[in-house]
């Protein structure tokens, strides 16, 4: 549900731009693949099931030594997938092709901003601890 979304956002948030469209249909079709790939090798590792059981979508258009790199790897291809897609929208986002600006907006609204901490407190890992000793 989560990945359908977030590939559905990055979609449906591409630029408009009549002189775009090509852009915008080479990252949709990549984003698409890449997110096939992803999904498939996480299936294959929770399943325990061979990899060739899993079909995902023609990998064209990606340039034939990442394929090849991909391939070499067993256990961190989802890791490797998932930096593609990151690649992928960010460098999509930067020359106007997806409007990456709507899809922060969207997450926001789920995952609100830490609050900001009291001069007596500060972040320590993963929560916000009292700079007080403890006793």
């Amino acid at each position: 549900g989560v990945w359908l979304n977030g590939c559905s956002n990055l979609i449906a948030f591409c630029s408009t731009a009549p002189e775009k469209q090509g852009a915008v249909l080479e990252f949709q079709y990549t984003l698409s693949r890449l997110m096939s790939l992803l999904v498939c090798d996480s299936m294959c590792d929770i399943s325990n099931l061979d990899r060739s059981r899993f079909k995902h979508l023609s990998l064209d258009g990606l340039d034939t030594k990442s394929i090849e790199f991909l391939e070499s790897q067993d256990t961190a291809r989802q890791n490797i997938a998932l930096q593609w897609v990151q690649r992928l929208v960010v460098d999509n986002a930067r020359c106007g092709v997806s409007r990456s600006a709507s899809c922060r907006s969207s997450t926001r609204a789920k995952y609100p901003p830490r609050p900001t901490p009291s001069p007596s407190r500060r972040w320590r890992g993963s929560c916000w601890r009292s700079s007080a000793p403890s006793r």
